[in-house]
């Protein structure tokens, strides 16, 4: 072993052992320590969407669509959900151009109803570029906790999913905190066998008071055969 490999060996091993630290600190380092795994993430990502090419794919979070383009370029057609009101009519235009993609102007979750979608304090300074932090958990400090704007649908997704009779290749979930109620109902569902690949962000720095969520999520994930998970997704 070289000495540069020894040093990033090293470097892997101190964020390992960073990620369980108490605290801001562990979770910002869990943070770099996916950003240090992202070659190895997007390689898995590419080789998923070449063995599921043709299949359908869903993007949960699809903000503005730069993702939903991408799951477009190999999938046979792909569900775009998005809550945000403003971000879902800039993610229509964003793939209007595409006969392949539908936008569902909703949120997925464990059940259905009607929820607030709360937004990033500093959003009216840039819409666009923050429109991606926009949730349903507004425990985050990041997030102006006391003024919705606007209440929006939530879809039942394991229902989603029997209802529609769909086979997915791959699933990108990204919905700022959603991702605890959503993950664990996919598990505990015989719906599960329908998906084949599942590439999630969790948002341990954003949301502190649900970190022990998140660990039990990750745990858990661990011992799921099928879909195949990857809770690093950035």
């Amino acid at each position: 072993m070289d000495h540069k490999t020894d040093y990033k060996l090293k470097e892997r091993i101190r964020f390992k052992l960073k990620r369980y630290l108490p605290g801001d600190e562990g979770a910002l380092n869990a943070r770099f320590d996916r950003w240090s795994r992202w070659r190895k993430t997007e390689a898995r990502f590419k080789a998923a969407q070449a063995a599921t090419e043709g299949k359908v794919a869903i993007d949960l979070g699809a903000n503005i669509g730069e993702f939903t383009k991408v799951l477009a370029e190999k999938a046979s057609f792909v569900y775009a959900f998005e809550p945000d009101p403003w971000t879902a009519d800039l993610l229509r235009r964003n793939t209007a151009h595409l006969s392949n993609v539908e936008v569902v102007e909703a949120a997925a979750s464990d059940k259905p109803g009607k929820m607030q979608i709360f937004r990033h304090r500093d959003y009216a300074d840039n819409p666009e570029g923050l429109s991606q932090s926009s949730t349903l958990v507004p425990d985050s400090p990041d997030i102006d906790g006391a003024t919705p704007v606007a209440e929006v649908e939530v879809i039942d997704f394991m229902a989603f999913l029997r209802d529609r009779d769909l086979q997915v290749g791959i699933m990108k979930v990204d919905i700022e905190g959603g991702e605890i109620a959503l993950m664990n109902a996919l598990f505990d569902s015989p719906e599960r066998d329908r998906v084949d690949y599942v590439f999630c962000e969790t948002h341990e720095v954003n949301y502190p008071k649900m970190r022990a969520d998140f660990r039990a999520l990750r745990k858990r994930a661990k011992g799921v055969q099928r879909p195949v998970v990857n809770l690093d997704w950035l």
